[in-house]
Parts: structure tokens; C-alpha cells; sequence
């Protein structure tokens, strides 16, 4: 059911071409199969659009100034700072960046991102993300005899480019913002990396030529936020994600015609996407649901090569742990399991919850059939039984107690377990968890963890002891009121 992996894209694409992986062309990138790309001189965006172009790009001779402005926490004394140094305006843009290079280090903790506008910023690739995708994409291109050339016409800032150029890939990358492209090419600089070709232009038009694209591995990221007019500020609030495909920009089936055109192709969605809104009863399309760090990240579309032709449902774990990402994944169709009699959810001996990326790929039920567990209700993801769930793809804790939410009950297993304050995590009740931990807290010494969840007729809570990744060596003994 599980399959776990190391990130490592040179290895994986070495053990398909038989050969070393080629140059991604750090002074101007390999020629993929004899290609020749035409290049795009970028020049700076024109009239106001100026001054929204990073001061990095501005003014690298600041970047001393930069990283010191990066290291202040308090946004007054960078913004202090930033203003005594250098003026008002100038100043102002100084402390804004340093501040989105601060953010930055969350998800980029190597400061691979230096380039940064606060939007690029929101849409841009977790680096463990963007290096399975690559790592995915060049399996692809060499089970079918392709060389490593990636084309981003949506690139962004440049995450999902750079972890390409690192796994040894030709780079192409477009955008159709100005300030957003010449981001992403001073990242790949500053990365060493110079891209074969950078343009400018709409993603629709896919400006590179037929031949290229056709033994190519295509990078698609629709901005999924609504249209909005900042004159009358229609069409919904700046910023807002939105979910149904026909709105994307390009829009999800312009993206699959352009998919068609490639070798392989990947098209990010957002995590949120309905299931019923993707094709993939039709076969042409699989679709993985990513989480990473126990958050669900994306929806990554795949065509052509880098469909596997397998299951149309995959969800996939990204677990990073000392720098070293390991790959857990579950590939099926989904399948209903019959949830416990209340009788019998009151007496499993663990509770386990799938990971997001389980539970919106539809496959909650494949996982309890192949790890021997059960829903506790129906509809409700968290599963039962006398073991703990599969690493990765689920988190697991022993039960050390249950009772009806009734108050004297839940009082009495509190009690006897020495529980004190507690923390509530829920599923299917209707009020918020910490005023259902304001209800459920009392005069004892631990502080407990409890989860409540709607079963068939009424509620039922459960005390929880630490979570685990494996069977502990001694059997615990759970308290039932």
C-alpha cells in the first residue's frame, strides 16, 4: 500500500537513461537533443511598474544592508532602520523585502528565494514539493527516452524551475508579469543556474517551439484567484482563491490542451479542488494530493509520460526529517468500508486519523481496508482498531480511556486518569474545540488530550495518550466509563 522514497532525482533519472543525468547548463544550460531555444531579452517593465520590482534587483549593491534589515524581528526598528539608511521610499521597499525574506525562510529555510514580491511569495513551491515533482518528471522523460528539458510558463518566483535546474534539467521558464519573470531569473542566478530561454508572455500561448514542447516535461501553475478591477474592486476580494476550475487563469481545460502538446506534464491545482471537477474518469488524467508537514499543499495533475497509468487517485506524504524527504504514497480507487457499532467504538484500544492528503483524495476507506482498521462513523475520518495506522499516511495515539460526551461521564474518566486541563480535537461536532476544552477541563494534575467525534446517534470522547509511529512493546489499559 505504502510506498516510501528518497527525493533523489539524479539517482532515480540515472536508473532509466543508464547514464548520468545531463547539465541543467549553469553557464547557459545543455542542448537537449540538439535544440536550439530562442531566447527573449528581458527588459525592465515599463513606466510605474518600476517600483514594484524588488530592491535586490534594483539595488544589488544593498544587499549587505538586506540581510542585516532581515535579522531585526520588530517591524518598527527594520522599518527605522530601513528609512534612516537609505530615505523614505527607497527605505520603505528595503524593509518590505527584508520582511518577505524573513517569511521566506519558513518554507525556504536555505534562502534559495532572495527575488521576492508578497504574491510570488504566497503561490510559490515548498522546495520538498518542487523535488518530488522534478523527481517524478524525470522517471517520465527517461522511461519513455526523453531528454531532461522542463518548460515553466507559469514559473513564478522560480521554486519549482530551480529544483528542476538542481536535478540536472534543461530550464525554460515564462511568466506573463514582468517583475514576477526577472524574479525568477535572479533566483536561478543567484543559484548558478542560467535558464536556456525566458520570456515573457501568456502561458496560453506557449511561445516555445512544437518540436521543443513535444519532447518536453510542461510545468503548469494557473493563478487561482478571482478576477479583480482595483478601480471598483469587483469580482471578489484581492487575494481569494478561487475554487472552480473554469476560473482559473488559464483555465483547467485550456491547461490540459496545452498538456496534450507535451511529453509529460504536471498541472498544479489547489488543494481544495473538488474531486468531481477533475477528468479523471475519463483515464487521460491522475491526480495526487501532497501534503507536507501535515498540511495539505496542492493537487498535482499529471498527462502524458508522467501518468503512470495507474490508479486515477494517489495521495502522497512528504516527511522531511533531518533534510531527507521520504515519498509515502497510496495509489487506489475508493472503496466504502462499513463503519464500528457505537458498542465497538467505544472500545478500540487506538484512534487514527488519515493525513489530508488521505481524506481528499477519497482513499480513507482503502487505508483502513489495508491496515485492518475501521471508521468510527460514517462519513468521519478517524479510524479504530487494535493497532496503529500506517506510518506517514496516517498519525496514531492510544486510547487510554472513552465515554459518552456527557459531562459526569467524561468527569469520571477524567478523573480517574488524572486529567486536568485538556486539548480537544474534533470531528463532527458543531461547536469549536477550545470551548469544548473549557467544558471538558478540571481540577486534575495531567493535562489530557481528548478527541470527540459524532458517531451514528450521539457523541463519544475519547482520552488519548501520546502520539506513536509504531506498537508500543506493552499493551496499555484504557478506562471506559
Amino acid at each position: 500500500m505504502a510506498q516510501i522514497l528518497p527525493i533523489d532525482v539524479q539517482r532515480a533519472a540515472q536508473s532509466c537513461l543508464g547514464g548520468g543525468a545531463r547539465d541543467s547548463g549553469r553557464s547557459g544550460g545543455s542542448r537537449a537533443g540538439g535544440w536550439r531555444a530562442t531566447i527573449r531579452t528581458l527588459k525592465p517593465p515599463p513606466g510605474d511598474a518600476l517600483g514594484d520590482l524588488p530592491v535586490s534587483l534594483v539595488r544589488p549593491d544593498l544587499e549587505p544592508l538586506l540581510v542585516e534589515l532581515a535579522l531585526l524581528s520588530d517591524p518598527l526598528a527594520r522599518a527605522s532602520a530601513a528609512r534612516r539608511a537609505l530615505g523614505p521610499e527607497l527605505g520603505r521597499r528595503a524593509a518590505e523585502l527584508a520582511a518577505l525574506r524573513t517569511r521566506a525562510l519558513e518554507r525556504f529555510p536555505d534562502g534559495a528565494l532572495r527575488h521576492l514580491t508578497a504574491k510570488g511569495l504566497e503561490q510559490a513551491t515548498r522546495p520538498e514539493v518542487a523535488a518530488w515533482r522534478a523527481a517524478r518528471l524525470a522517471v517520465a522523460l527517461a522511461a519513455v527516452g526523453k531528454p531532461l528539458c522542463v518548460i515553466d510558463p507559469t514559473c513564478g518566483l522560480g521554486s519549482d524551475a530551480l529544483a528542476a535546474a538542481r536535478a540536472g534539467f534543461e530550464v525554460h521558464v515564462g511568466d506573463r508579469d514582468a517583475v514576477t519573470i526577472m524574479c525568477a531569473r535572479g533566483n536561478l542566478a543567484d543559484a548558478g543556474f542560467t535558464p536556456r530561454s525566458v520570456v515573457r508572455a501568456d502561458a496560453r500561448a506557449l511561445v516555445w517551439r512544437a518540436a521543443l514542447v513535444a519532447e518536453a516535461a510542461l510545468v503548469l501553475d494557473p493563478d487561482r484567484r478571482p478576477r479583480f478591477d482595483k478601480r471598483t474592486h469587483a469580482g471578489g476580494s484581492a487575494g481569494a482563491r478561487e475554487a472552480d476550475p473554469r476560473d482559473w487563469s488559464p483555465p483547467l481545460a485550456e491547461c490540459l490542451a496545452l498538456a496534450r502538446s507535451a511529453a509529460a506534464a504536471c498541472i498544479k491545482a489547489a488543494p481544495a479542488t473538488d474531486p468531481g471537477d477533475l477528468p479523471l474518469a475519463a483515464g487521460e488524467v491522475e491526480a495526487t494530493w501532497v501534503s507536507h508537514r501535515g498540511e495539505l499543499v496542492e493537487v498535482a495533475l499529471w498527462t502524458g509520460a508522467a501518468a503512470q497509468g495507474g490508479m486515477a487517485r494517489e495521495a502522497t506524504v512528504l516527511v522531511t526529517t533531518d533534510g531527507v524527504t521520504e515519498v509515502i504514497g497510496c495509489a487506489a480507487e475508493p472503496v466504502e468500508v462499513l463503519a464500528l457499532p457505537r458498542e465497538q467504538a467505544s472500545h478500540i484500544a487506538w484512534l487514527v486519523e488519515p493525513d489530508a492528503a488521505v481524506i481528499r483524495a477519497g482513499l480513507v476507506g482503502h487505508v483502513a481496508r489495508t491496515a485492518g482498521l475501521t471508521p468510527l462513523a460514517p462519513r468521519i475520518a478517524y479510524l479504530g482498531g487494535d493497532r496503529p495506522g500506517p506510518r506517514g499516511l496516517t498519525r496514531s495515539w492510544p486510547v487510554l480511556g472513552t465515554a459518552p460526551l456527557d459531562p459526569k461521564l467524561v468527569r469520571r474518566m477524567r478523573g480517574a486518569l488524572d486529567i486536568g486541563p485538556v486539548t480537544v480535537k474534533k470531528r463532527g461536532h458543531p461547536d469549536p474545540a477550545e470551548a469544548l476544552a473549557r467544558r471538558m477541563a478540571g481540577p486534575g494534575t495531567r493535562h489530557g488530550l481528548l478527541a470527540v467525534v459524532r458517531l451514528d446517534t450521539g457523541h463519544l470522547a475519547l482520552a488519548l495518550g501520546p502520539e506513536v509511529a509504531a506498537v508500543p512493546d506493552r499493551a496499555h489499559r484504557a478506562h471506559r466509563a
